[in-house]
């Protein structure tokens, strides 16, 4: 039964007539950005609190992305030294 709903479904999808499903990611993302707009709109802050508190987190999310940038670097730079001593071993 699954097969014959697969195969329609990719009938559907080469007509035009049917999306091909797309990762979740996007749509959270678009969620998390409507959601950051309404709240700030929506705050009963003036509008100096509300940069400040903005500015804060944003200060806070770039701490925390550079802090894990900095260690998929370390992590992929090691595996990648190790991949080049065992080419050239």
């Amino acid at each position: 039964m699954k097969s014959y709903a697969r195969e329609i479904r990719k009938m559907l999808e080469t007509l035009g007539l049917a999306r091909k499903p797309r990762g979740w990611s996007g749509t959270f993302l678009a969620g998390v950005g409507v959601g950051a707009v309404a709240a700030v709109l929506l705050t009963p802050s003036n509008g100096k609190e509300v940069r400040k508190i903005v500015r804060s987190k944003a200060k806070l999310v770039a701490g925390t992305a550079e802090k894990k940038i900095a260690a998929i670097t370390a992590i992929t730079s090691g595996a990648v030294n190790g991949a080049r001593k065992q080419v050239h071993a």
